[in-house]
This record gives structure tokens, C-alpha cells and sequence, in this order.
């Protein structure tokens, strides 16, 4: 037990290669998040064609209630484990468990109050649909500790693999039984099965195996530290799903369903970006913690790459709306075209929200994070409820106009005291948003004269390759582009020297 735990705690030999660990891990999920975002997406199109509007809504009411109380299951150990300078094991033994106990106690809260849900929101389905969910729970409990060992000791590799092979498993599952008539219970296995097959894989992967709690461990440390995280977490979840609360509430099902599709499918680029890069930079920041200048250039490095491709992909989809759409989900989600649109600045912004956390986290500053949060959910909030006056088009303006209003302030309080400063990221961010805006502007140009006969699979086949040359060329010609995208391409020297 010992010789198998001692690798996967110390972290000292990461630093030597930590540039080239970084590399490879991040090859690793660039190539996985490409091969789940096509998956995601034939996902979306085939159970879109299956199922309707309302099913999508329910599900997505039971989800809200599960991320809620998800918020609480981590209570911030895992990211904890990731961060800390030493380990050992009858500590991370001790975090096990408890993260095991609190998995339980969720799931069986999420359970009793499936009643409750379902009577505030008017659907007796909610009952069978939130029990069902609470299982992921209980999978989840199981698998913190083991994916924060993998990500402490950078073996993203590995854990992209998992989390490839889960997505594909889950969804075969998920289209198979929506084929047979399922209904929305395909949509609740489709959360489910990737649980279930991502913790099989992490504990195949990870070797170790927990001991018996130990009482005598101080985890206050740690506790401090999540504490913090999860206060983080619990404003910033509100802030993201009240949208969906209010629109359940006031508008139904149908215009819920009609949102949150919109919504996530223009996100879906964005977070298959982001999710990762931060699995791949949060590890590497917080063993550059003490080296000021590595810390700046890895930092830099990491976002410029994230947002050079997320930006495009948010224009590219804006511009295209009504035949994405129309190619993705269908003809009868074409009410969803002007939700889409109108959330696009929220999801352009979206593409960067991770810097607050890249510049906290690594130092263990998370109550700063928390006291941002409070302030930015208080304005979100407010904002939502106005909205809420003009139905679910007027939340989605909301929603967007609020996210870009609170980005700058963010950027400005969030990297205060961290080795990046404001005037950095936005160098950083200048290029590729820049050439983003300007080859959407031609390419909406070409869509209103050349390309105007065309529309669906025919345009998206024209348009994809013209948008990126125009974006790429955009690139290496505006000021110091060439520099920067050869500063990329050595982005190892910039962890190593």
C-alpha cells in the first residue's frame, strides 16, 4: 500500500518536466475534447430528432437540483488535493471517506426531496427523474479523491481517455434506449452512465487504495481551503442557473427547454475547452507558485491558446445561427435562433471567465473568489429578475448583458496580487478576439450576398473553411501576430526557463 501510495503524493520530480507535462497533457485533451465535442454534438442532433422540447426541460429542472447539491459533495478536497505542496496517505485516506460519507448523505437528500421539486415546479415526473439522478451521487463520492491523485500527479492523459471512453459508452447507451421510446429517461441516463463508466475507469487507472479513516489527521487545512471553494462554487452556481429557475417557473418547460439547448450548444465549444485547459493549468500553476515569471508566461501562454480557439468558434456560431441550428437540432427548434444569438456576447466572455480562478486557486486564495462571487451574484441576480418581465427572451438578454458588464471588474479584482496584471490578458486576449469580430464581420458580409443561396449543410460546408483562413490570416497580420503564435509553438520553454 505504501510503496503504491508514495508515487502518486509527491510531486517534487514534476517540476524538472513540468513545461513538457504540460505539453502532452494538453496534446492529449485537445485531441479528446475534439473527438467529445463531435460526439456531444451527433449526440445533440440524434436525441434531439427523438425527443421534444418539454423532455429536454424536465430533465434539465431535475439536473439544476443536482448541480446544486452537487456543489457540497466535493466540499473543495478534491481541487485541495491537487493543490497542496505535501501528502500523505492517511490524509488522503481521511479525505476519501469523507467525500464518500457526503455523497451518500447527498444523494438520499436529493431523494427526499424529490417531492418537494416536482410540486414547486408543477411535474410529477420530477419525482422518478430526481430519485434516479441521485445516483450519480453516490458514483461521484466514490471518485473524487482518485481523479484528484491523477490530476495532482498530471497523468491527464489517462484521464482524458476515461472521460472519452465514458462520453462514448453513455451516449450509445442514452441514443439506444431514446430509439426504444424511452423519453426523457433517456436524457437521465445520458448523466448517469458517463458517472458510472468514469468511476470504473479512475480506479482502474489509480492504483491506490484507501485505508481506514484516520481521527487523528488535521484536515482544517483543507477544509479552509474548500470552504472557501465551495462558497465559490455555491454563488456562481446560483448565478448560472436562476436563469433556468425563473424561465422554468414563469415561462414552462417548452421555453425552458427552447433556452437551455440554446444555451448549452452554444457553450459546448467553449467548454470543451475550458474544463480541461483548467485541468491541465490549475495542476501546473500550483507547482509554479513560488517562480513569479514562469508562473506569468505559462499563464499567458495557456489562455491565449483557450481563447484563440473558443473565440472563433462562439463568432462562427453567431453569425450562422439559424443553419447551425437548423443542421444541429432540427426545424422545430428554430424558435431557439434569437436565444441563441442573443447569449452570444455572454458565451464570447465565457471563453476567458477562468483566469479569476487560474490566478487564485494555485496561491489558495479562495476567499477572494467568494467575495467577487457575492457581488457578481447579487447583480446577475437582479438582473434575471428584471428580465424576467419580457419571458425568456428578456432573461437571456439579462443574462448576456450582465456577463459582459462584470467581466472587466472581475479580471481587474481577480489577478490583484497574482503575477499576471490586467494590461497582460488583455494583450493576450487582443489578437484573437480581434480577428475573431473582424473575419465574423466579413463572413456575415459574404453570408448577406455570396453565399445567400445556400443554407444548411451545403453553407456550413462552404463556410467553415473560408471562415478560418480568414481568421488565421487575420491573425498573422495584425500586429505581433506571427511573434505570438511562435511563442505558442515553443509554449514548453515557457513552464521550463
Amino acid at each position: 500500500m505504501a510503496d503504491e501510495a508514495k508515487p502518486l503524493l509527491e510531486t517534487e520530480h514534476l517540476v524538472e518536466d513540468l513545461g513538457g507535462r504540460a505539453m502532452r497533457g494538453g496534446a492529449s485533451i485537445v485531441a479528446v475534447q475534439t473527438t467529445q465535442f463531435a460526439l456531444s454534438l451527433g449526440a445533440t442532433a440524434a436525441l434531439a430528432r427523438l425527443l421534444a422540447p418539454t423532455d429536454f426541460g424536465l430533465v434539465a429542472l431535475g439536473v439544476t437540483v443536482g448541480d446544486f447539491l452537487g456543489l457540497f459533495l466535493d466540499l473543495g478536497l478534491g481541487a485541495a488535493t491537487v493543490q497542496r505542496a505535501s501528502l500523505d496517505k492517511s490524509q488522503i485516506s481521511t479525505l476519501f471517506w469523507i467525500n464518500a460519507a457526503l455523497g451518500t448523505l447527498i444523494a438520499a437528500v436529493m431523494a427526499a426531496t424529490a417531492p418537494l421539486v416536482a410540486r414547486f415546479y408543477g411535474h410529477p415526473e420530477l419525482v422518478g427523474v430526481n430519485v434516479v439522478l441521485a445516483l450519480g451521487f453516490l458514483l461521484t463520492g466514490f471518485s473524487v479523491q482518485h481523479t484528484a491523485l491523477l490530476r495532482r500527479q498530471m497523468r491527464l492523459t489517462r484521464l482524458s481517455g476515461i472521460e472519452l471512453v465514458s462520453l462514448t459508452l453513455g451516449i450509445g447507451l442514452a441514443w439506444a434506449i431514446a430509439a426504444l421510446g424511452a423519453g426523457y429517461w433517456s436524457l437521465v441516463c445520458l448523466q448517469l452512465a458517463p458517472q458510472a463508466f468514469g468511476l470504473i475507469g479512475v480506479w482502474s487507472a489509480c492504483r491506490w487504495r484507501p485505508g481506514r479513516p484516520d481521527r487523528s489527521v488535521d484536515v482544517r487545512p483543507w477544509f479552509s481551503f474548500g470552504a472557501g471553494l465551495t462558497g465559490f462554487n455555491v454563488l456562481n452556481y446560483f448565478s448560472r442557473n436562476l436563469d433556468n429557475v425563473i424561465i422554468g417557473r414563469v415561462s414552462g418547460t417548452a421555453a425552458l427547454g427552447l433556452y437551455v439547448k440554446s444555451y448549452s450548444l452554444l457553450l459546448l465549444p467553449v467548454t470543451r475547452i475550458r474544463v480541461p485547459a483548467s485541468a491541465v493549468v490549475i495542476p501546473a500553476l500550483s507547482r509554479l507558485q513560488d517562480d513569479p515569471l514562469r508562473f506569468r508566461r505559462f499563464f499567458l501562454a495557456a489562455i491565449t491558446i483557450v481563447v484563440a480557439i473558443g473565440m472563433p468558434l462562439v463568432v462562427f456560431m453567431f453569425v450562422l445561427a439559424p443553419d447551425v441550428i437548423l443542421f444541429v437540432l432540427g426545424p422545430q427548434w428554430q424558435g431557439s435562433v434569437i436565444l441563441f444569438q442573443v447569449l452570444a456576447p455572454a458565451a464570447f466572455v465565457e471563453t476567458f471567465n477562468t483566469v479569476g480562478s487560474w490566478a487564485c486557486m494555485p496561491f489558495g486564495r479562495s476567499a477572494r473568489l467568494v467575495r467577487w462571487q457575492i457581488f457578481a451574484t447579487a447583480v446577475m441576480a437582479t438582473s434575471f429578475l428584471v428580465g424576467a418581465r419580457w419571458g425568456v427572451l428578456g432573461v437571456a438578454w439579462a443574462v448576456s448583458l450582465s456577463t459582459v458588464a462584470l467581466r472587466a471588474p472581475s479580471i481587474v479584482y481577480l489577478l490583484r496580487e497574482s503575477p499576471v496584471r490586467p494590461i497582460d490578458l488583455l494583450e493576450a486576449l487582443a489578437r484573437p478576439a480581434g480577428a475573431s469580430l473582424i473575419a465574423g464581420a466579413i463572413l456575415y458580409a459574404l453570408r448577406s450576398s455570396l453565399l445567400q443561396p445556400l443554407n444548411g449543410f451545403p453553407l456550413l460546408g462552404i463556410a467553415v473553411p473560408v471562415f478560418g483562413v480568414l481568421y488565421l490570416s487575420l491573425w498573422m497580420l495584425l500586429p505581433g501576430g506571427r511573434r505570438v503564435i511562435a511563442e505558442l509553438l515553443t509554449v514548453r520553454e515557457a513552464a521550463v526557463s
